[in-house]
């Protein structure tokens, strides 16, 4: 038995609207993976603590406090994971905006036409629709670097392999004691 937080799904994730939009980037996602097209998921995610923490199963009458504060910076992760199993990673001290996007996406396309000058042929960027992933700036230095790319449905958390890295990154490689983990 598990003892988990319950976590209601606002109506407008489910609403006809998205359920459509998700089901149409996933039959384009099917499309893509059976002609063998290298697709590359962008996400980010930050470490802003070790013990993640949140609810615990205890005896009656203890405490549930930890017995120092521990005060780290916060660490932005990026990361572009494709279907093939490599990885590209960024770390920075910083919140995750347009201009942080723009210095990955810059260094990411670098390395890939350092590997192949024509990976936009067979290759198609996906990411989330965050604020920062569609603005005007990103957008325009997409455009500039003639990067292919597809924004995915509406919360498709499950069809992101980068949030199964992360939750794996998260749940053991940073976690030794291996305290259950959650996004909240």
């Amino acid at each position: 038995m598990k003892y988990r937080k319950v976590v209601e799904i606002s109506l407008h994730e489910n609403s006809f609207r998205n359920l459509v939009l998700r089901q149409q980037w996933a039959l384009k996602f099917v499309e893509l993976a059976m002609k063998k097209t290298r697709i590359i998921n962008i996400d980010e995610t930050w470490l802003g603590m070790e013990d993640f923490r949140r609810r615990k199963w205890q005896q009656p009458h203890t405490t549930n406090s930890l017995a120092k504060k521990n005060w780290q910076p916060r660490i932005s992760m990026l990361l572009a994971l494709d279907n093939y199993g490599e990885s590209y990673i960024a770390l920075s001290q910083s919140n995750t905006n347009s201009g942080v996007i723009a210095l990955f996406i810059s260094d990411l396309v670098r390395q890939l036409n350092e590997k192949s000058r024509n990976w936009r042929k067979q290759t198609l960027v996906y990411w989330d629709g965050a604020k920062y992933h569609q603005s005007k700036a990103t957008l325009k230095l997409l455009k500039e670097l003639n990067v292919p790319i597809m924004i995915s449905g509406p919360h498709s958390y499950d069809a992101a392999p980068c949030e199964l890295w992360f939750s794996l990154f998260k749940s053991v490689n940073i976690n030794p004691r291996r305290v259950k983990t959650g996004k909240r």
